[in-house]
């Protein structure tokens, strides 16, 4: 009476273990999403909606600091993410405002404590990942008060939410999207590899980040929006999520849990 369970965290992944000639549908399994994209990639692929169980983040480690430090703007970003194009969207930007404009943090080689306070140090975080399941830097970002600015990775758009609906180049989902939950705006979303619009998006949030900046109230909605959606994604919720699925699921095969 075992039962086989898939929890998909990456939709680029579904298929990826599967020998030659075999088919999921074909199989006696059950399934789990990480998030409303990746099940409904899954619904268009195997035929049915799995139900979905989101991750969640350490918000007593990703928090917000006193204050931010004074002068450039930091702006964080992950090297192993893309790193190809995580160089050219630099040298866009540094070609269009000069190479004294950010100060450019890589988050490399460290702990999870190390990453916080990366985060914490930084007022912006470049994301170049993609493909995502649903990503979980963006979030912790928007819980050290670091404002989001790059590609979905398709996933991430179970919570990333356009801050700049004039954004050149915003990233728009094109399925439906009656699933997704409602959040306020969150970051500066562009395009999976789209690296001019990635530039122009950080330039754009580069230039709201000073507190004389015309456009900082801007910059603080952004990251009042984020710091509601990463609330969201707490370890708290993702438990609390994780029991009650198990139980309907326990429930609707006869057994309790």
């Amino acid at each position: 009476k075992v039962r086989c369970l898939v929890y998909c965290q990456n939709w680029a992944y579904l298929f990826s273990a599967l020998p030659e000639g075999v088919l999921w549908p074909r199989l006696p399994v059950e399934f789990l999403a990480v998030s409303d994209p990746v099940a409904w990639f899954m619904e268009q692929a195997l035929g049915r909606r799995p139900p979905v169980l989101r991750p969640g983040i350490d918000l007593a480690r990703f928090r917000p600091p006193a204050a931010k430090p004074q002068g450039r703007p930091r702006v964080a970003f992950m090297p192993r993410k893309n790193k190809a194009l995580a160089q050219q969207i630099r040298a866009v930007f540094e070609s269009r405002n000069g190479p004294d404009r950010l100060d450019w943090r890589a988050i490399d080689g460290l702990d999870a404590q190390g990453v916080a306070q990366a985060l914490q140090e930084a007022h912006l975080f470049l994301v170049t990942g993609f493909p995502e399941g649903c990503p979980l830097p963006p979030l912790e970002a928007m819980a050290c008060g670091c404002l989001p600015v790059g590609f979905t990775g398709f996933g991430g758009h179970d919570y990333m939410r356009q801050a700049d609906p004039d954004l050149p180049g915003a990233a728009r989902p094109w399925w439906p999207t009656e699933h997704d939950a409602e959040f306020p705006g969150n970051g500066l979303w562009v395009n999976d590899a789209d690296v001019p619009a990635a530039a122009l998006a950080l330039e754009r949030a580069a230039r709201r980040v000073l507190p004389d900046a015309s456009e900082h109230h801007r910059h603080c909605a952004a990251l009042e929006g984020a710091a509601t959606t990463a609330r969201a994604y707490s370890l708290e919720a993702q438990a609390a999520a994780a029991v009650g699925l198990w139980r309907d699921r326990f429930r609707a095969g006869g057994t309790r849990a």
